[in-house]
């Protein structure tokens, strides 16, 4: 297995779509897209994906079936959401824990347990977690690759109270779930919760889900200088070039080019010099029928989460130079912020530090007002349709989601509208 940096080091959750693509052999003038193989536009040795596709896909021996190396990263989400949502919609799911345990022995560096997300039910989410937490610790066979708790919660409350139950189950290290994913700080008070209660682990171990927004990775960053330890963090932000044809533009993972369907086809070449752009043309970018299209667009949008990543990990070592350049980004008071965020938690505890930062982890009106449109209906578990929105509330959901965008990344934005193609009524995706 190949070993962790120090830092903050971003992790690219796979899409069902490329697993298609290698099997189908799609490729860009000899290039695949892959980001492992020696046909890659580039390599980059980390990757999360899904016990819970694996084997409903029949991918029982996964690094063998698609050729991913052995000294590269592969870490195994469980798939609890993923059950969790398909058992609310009623569909048998015919996968135990143990089948999900032995594949995640199987094929991954790094396994996380099978959770349940409380995005329903805290109390029934966590009963069910605390159950599949012990049949793995019971069932566990390999203990050479690492595998992970999960603490999830939405406030300090119930943290503390996940923490109470699930710290007995003695794992490898700790994956961190904490909603809404666009609260940085909430992510980095449960980290300081962990160190407090002297969870050593996650000095070495330790996974943020769902994140890759700047403030994300600027956070992660810092804290990992700042305790000399590694962290990784995932997302699908990349994807949105798969998704919705949305290219971020070079250096940034913050502001994009729409290639979408409505697109008109200005550029005459690329504004980027990237391994995928040195080999591709805006006249591929822009077509909407070709199957590459969507994945040149994502490995590009990868190679620049990757390096933007890259540039803030080296920078953090040098709080001048990160100050500058944080300072390009507008996010300069952000990152004293959380510098001293850090050294309150160094002088007194995570206790005082939610104290004087309480305000940090409460929603402002809009995001509640925004969060309230896309609730869950409690019975059916699905989001309430966009047709049913006034044009006022409408305008002002659009305009919720897209500072959300601006400031976290387009995934966590998107996450609030659930995946389900109502952004086509919002943004013109679709």
């Amino acid at each position: 297995m190949r070993t962790l940096s120090r830092g903050a080091t971003y992790i690219p959750a796979l899409g069902l779509q490329y697993e298609d693509a290698w099997i189908k052999n799609l490729n860009q003038r000899g290039f695949d897209f892959t980001w492992f193989s020696d046909q890659a536009f580039f390599k980059y040795p980390y990757m999360l994906t899904n016990a819970y596709y694996g084997i409903e896909r029949g991918y029982q021996d996964y690094r063998k079936r698609f050729k991913y190396p052995d000294d590269h990263i592969l870490v195994g989400d469980s798939g609890g959401f993923q059950i969790a949502q398909y058992s609310k919609k009623g569909k048998d799911i015919k996968i135990n824990p143990v089948d999900i345990l032995r594949w995640l022995e199987s094929n991954s560096d790094i396994g996380m347990n099978l959770d349940i997300p409380p995005v329903i039910s805290y109390k029934d989410s966590l009963k069910r977690s605390v159950k599949n937490f012990k049949i793995f610790k019971d069932n566990r066979q390999n203990y050479n690759f690492k595998l992970y708790n999960i603490l999830h919660g939405n406030n300090l409350q119930e943290i503390e109270r996940w923490y109470k139950v699930v710290h007995r189950y003695p794992f490898d290290g700790w994956a961190i779930g904490i909603k809404p994913s666009t609260n940085t700080f909430l992510q980095l008070l449960c980290y300081l919760i962990l160190i407090q209660k002297g969870e050593s682990s996650v000095l070495d171990w330790c996974h943020v889900f769902g994140v890759s927004g700047l403030q994300n990775m600027l956070s992660l960053s810092i804290a990992s200088e700042h305790f000399d330890s590694k962290i990784t963090f995932d997302s699908s932000s990349y994807n949105m070039g798969s998704r919705f044809r949305m290219y971020y533009i070079p250096w940034n993972v913050r502001y994009i080019i729409d290639f979408g369907r409505n697109a008109i086809n200005h550029l005459d070449r690329l504004p980027c010099k990237c391994p995928v752009c040195q080999n591709s043309d805006p006249a591929i970018m822009y077509d909407q029928q070709d199957p590459r299209t969507p994945f040149l667009i994502s490995i590009h949008n990868l190679y620049h989460f990757m390096e933007v990543n890259n540039i803030i990990n080296v920078l953090a070592k040098d709080h001048e130079a990160l100050d500058c350049y944080a300072d390009s980004l507008g996010e300069s008071e952000f990152v004293k912020t959380v510098r001293q965020f850090l050294k309150d938690f160094d002088d007194h505890n995570y206790q005082y530090v939610y104290e004087k930062y309480k305000q940090l982890f409460v929603m402002d009106k809009y995001t509640k007002e925004g969060l309230s449109l896309c609730r869950y209906k409690i019975n059916q578990n699905l989001y309430i349709p966009i047709k049913r929105i006034s044009f006022k509330k409408l305008k002002l959901y659009s305009e919720l989601i897209m500072k959300i965008y601006q400031k976290t990344g387009f995934s966590a934005a998107h996450r609030l509208l659930g995946y389900d193609g109502n952004c086509g009524r919002l943004h013109g995706h679709l």
